[in-house]
């Protein structure tokens, strides 16, 4: 049996369309498959070079139809190919290519040429601008991201051949019988499934460290009112307030007291919950984990069993949050920055967590591929200063907090009243 991986890419989407037979049908399907587009033919030899930059045009989409046609009886996934198709508007331009794994940088080429075609955009300029934001982190950094935004089971689809990343047993010791969420499903996240989590670990983790972050992200959740496994609104009720979203989106935050006396201007929210910050941390590294590329796991032995809880650390890098009031998204998402180059000035892996207006940049700690801790201010400014996180308008906007406290301490959360006119 032989493979074949097509990608298709636009300014809107992309797509993967896999096609695998035996050798010698697979070669034909392909031939045939690629006399559709825009290229160059050798008859003589029966090669063909396809242009990677393709544009749906009529014709195009006739013979994709026919192309699907006759082999959708033999190939059922081929429909995928006309959906893609039609997918994008007329004379839209997009990207093809076969067998082909394209890092970050040759992504966002592949985008600038796409925005010049379709929007006669000056690439020069896109060029220099995404050079001077992000030409460090694109020349050190593999970046993929998961938004939740389409459903995605990440891993082995198979169950019975399903490995755990966080237990490393396999079937029919462990199960795989649950729905294990990548991002807890308690913050919202309902699309990212992740395959390879046993339900022993899926029970361990959502009755134990899960329950932390939970928390620690609960005000936001109920101010917000960003539903997790119920329907209803969430509510947070505290010892001293009661805060909720409700159904026409304003906000009701009331205070326990006696009513009387003036508006308070902060006021310590007490609730009845106990969290450890370092199970926070643990969490943001599980969420990355638990969709990170399986051929990376192996350098994260020993941060998987610190997310486990086998280890403890007396010092963690310090993770940097802001507050970005012009994004905000009912679906929580996670970014991956996998380093691709030798500088080892720079870590190994980075997470970039986003829950509504809130953004949580982390170090993964314990990578066997970290000559550095990133513990010290120098250690942090020789990569942090060079990110896009530290340039332009975003610069100073950025808090660090240690998350290494291991014990559970009461959850206060601190809230400052502004009298604003309107």
């Amino acid at each position: 049996m032989k493979k074949v991986e097509l990608k298709l890419l636009s300014l809107k989407r992309s797509s993967i369309l896999k096609l695998e037979s035996t050798a010698a049908e697979i070669d034909e399907i392909v031939f045939e498959l690629f006399s559709i587009f825009e290229k160059e033919i050798d008859y003589d030899n029966r090669k063909i070079k396809v242009k990677p930059f393709q544009k749906r045009t009529e014709v195009l989409t006739d013979m994709v139809y026919e192309y699907v046609d006759k082999y959708k009886e033999q190939m059922p996934q081929i429909y995928k190919f006309k959906k893609y198709i039609d997918s994008l508007d007329k004379d839209e331009y997009f990207c093809i290519s076969l067998n082909t794994k394209q890092n970050t940088k040759q992504i966002v080429e592949i985008f600038n040429i796409l925005e010049k075609y379709n929007n006669n955009t000056d690439t020069d300029i896109i060029n220099k601008s995404a050079d001077g934001l992000f030409g460090f982190v694109l020349d050190n950094y593999d970046i993929s991201t998961y938004n939740g935004k389409k459903p995605i089971h990440i891993g082995v689809s198979c169950k019975k051949k399903r490995v755990c990343r966080f237990c490393h047993k396999t079937y029919p010791e462990v199960r795989f019988g649950k729905k294990a969420h990548a991002i807890s499903e308690a913050l919202g996240n309902k699309s990212i499934i992740a395959n390879e989590e046993c339900d022993s670990c899926n029970e361990k983790f959502g009755t134990g460290i899960e329950n932390d972050i939970v928390a620690y992200l609960s005000f936001y959740r109920s101010f917000f009112g960003i539903k997790g496994k119920g329907s209803g609104q969430p509510k947070l009720k505290g010892a001293n307030f009661c805060i909720q979203n409700t159904v026409d989106n304003t906000v009701d935050f009331r205070i326990k007291g006696d009513g009387k006396g003036e508006f308070p201007t902060h006021i310590d929210a007490l609730t009845y919950e106990r969290i450890s910050l370092q199970n926070v941390y643990r969490v943001l590294c599980k969420y990355l984990v638990s969709v990170i590329d399986s051929s990376v796991l192996p350098s994260l032995t020993k941060t998987i069993d610190w997310i486990n809880e086998d280890i403890v650390s007396e010092q963690l890098p310090k993770i940097k949050v802001q507050i970005l009031n012009n994004i905000f998204s009912m679906q929580p998402s996670i970014s991956i920055y996998i380093r691709k180059s030798n500088n080892k000035n720079i870590p190994h892996i980075i997470g970039e967590f986003h829950y509504a207006c809130l953004v949580y940049v982390f170090v993964v700690p314990f990578s066997s591929q970290d000559d550095k801790q990133f513990l010290s201010d120098d250690e942090i400014a020789k990569y942090w200063d060079k990110l896009h996180y530290s340039q332009g308008e975003i610069k100073n906007k950025w808090t660090a907090y240690d998350f290494s406290e291991e014990d559970r301490k009461k959850l206060v959360f601190n809230i400052v009243f502004k009298e604003q006119n309107v």
